[in-house]
């Protein structure tokens, strides 16, 4: 019975930051995606890194774009998220949108060969609410704690947000990941300060 409760309260925080993240004005995205370049940039990790995965961000998803370009003009590496056959999660160095095709969920992903997550030094990850610990609420298909799961610790992982999606409790299920650090336009949790 517990279990079910807590099931239909992530089921609810869902809709609640759905319906929060459809509201925000299409300008205030694009604000809020610009103002969060020099706050990811200002970040120590990412500062030394030279590999990074982030994410194309879906309609009312924190608008990452402005950043990805940034790193791109840095010479960096880029990588991007791919749903592979078995709906687990791929990571596949970004060569330019023109090598990307829309999944049948409507997101930008890469084309060509997956490569070895292990090599990343930084990953960022969306989701729809986030909580003090670094447990993030996503979708519900468990895509990227099956891929955080196994990866070094070595890797640093950076929840991407709003701060509207910043709330005291996820209700983490038993396989859930948690992240190093939050990040939104206004505010930063420190989850882990071993990286700093």
């Amino acid at each position: 019975m517990e279990n079910n409760g807590m099931l239909d309260s992530r089921q609810r925080l869902r809709r609640e930051k759905l319906i929060e993240r459809q509201a925000l004005a299409p300008e205030a995205r694009q604000l809020i995606g610009a103002a969060m370049v020099p706050r990811l940039l200002a970040l120590y990790p990412i500062q030394k890194a030279q590999r990074l995965m982030a994410f194309a961000s879906l309609p009312h998803e924190l608008e990452l774009d402005p950043f990805l370009h940034c790193w791109l003009q840095q010479g960096r590496e880029l990588w991007l998220p791919r749903v592979g056959p078995d709906q687990s999660l791929e990571a596949v160095p970004f060569t330019g949108w023109e090598q990307t095709a829309l999944s049948p969920q409507g997101i930008r992903e890469p084309l060509g060969p997956a490569a070895d997550p292990a090599a990343l030094q930084v990953i960022l990850v969306p989701g729809l609410a986030f909580d003090p610990q670094g447990h993030r609420l996503g979708y519900g298909r468990a895509c990227y704690d099956r891929f955080l799961a196994p990866l070094p610790k070595h890797i640093f992982t950076c929840g991407v947000a709003y701060e509207f999606q910043i709330v005291e409790q996820t209700w983490p299920l038993p396989h859930d990941v948690p992240l190093d650090w939050i990040i939104t336009e206004r505010s930063e949790i420190a989850v882990n300060m071993e990286f700093f």
